[in-house]
């Protein structure tokens, strides 16, 4: 009679113990694949900012072609489009260059006729510099190393994860494909 509570007490320790091994197993699990999310995700947003530079440098070498000069969408390295982006999230891109406000406020995006839809989510923000003999701003050497040509340089940036430190892509006139600086910040 003593045996069939001591099995009873053994099978629930046993039956008690593969579940804590099951529930420790599915915690690792979802941790594992919460970072390989993670980056993922990441990387899938770093590929829409290369894929819109790239974009953008094919622009530029069109309006060049046409204008002789490259355009620019600001006046500084931090005059970012759109203006207000990052702790880990996304912002609507904002610009439709068929309204004639969009258009006068932000000439040089509409100069540069991007396919961007004004309802697209951007994960970084841009800002596109050019040579302008008015307004003398000498690039980094890293990016631009003739300053005395015409050159343009882009700027992008993102805080993938809400912790304040940004991912930056720089691609300019004289770069062959963007740089990433600090893809998983």
């Amino acid at each position: 009679m003593n045996e069939a509570p001591a099995t009873t007490e053994r099978a629930w320790t046993r039956n008690f113990t593969e579940a804590g091994i099951a529930l420790a197993l599915v915690a690792l699990l979802a941790g594992i694949g919460t970072v390989g999310w993670q980056r993922a995700t990441r990387r899938a947003h770093v590929r829409q900012a290369v894929a819109f530079l790239n974009d953008l440098a094919e622009r530029q070498r069109a309006y060049r072609q046409e204008h002789h000069r490259y355009a620019a969408t600001g006046n500084d390295v931090q005059d970012f489009w759109p203006r207000d982006i990052g702790n880990g999230q996304s912002n609507l891109w904002g610009l439709d260059c068929r309204k004639k406000g969009d258009a006068a406020t932000h000439p040089g995006w509409c100069a540069l006729e991007l396919e961007m839809q004004p309802h697209e989510r951007v994960w970084f923000q841009f800002v596109v510099l050019a040579k302008d003999t008015t307004k003398p701003w000498t690039p980094p050497e890293a990016d631009i190393r003739k300053p005395q040509n015409d050159w343009w340089i882009a700027k992008a940036r993102a805080d993938l994860d809400g912790d304040g430190q940004f991912s930056d892509l720089t691609f300019s006139s004289e770069m062959k494909e963007p740089r990433l600086v600090d893809e998983l910040e």
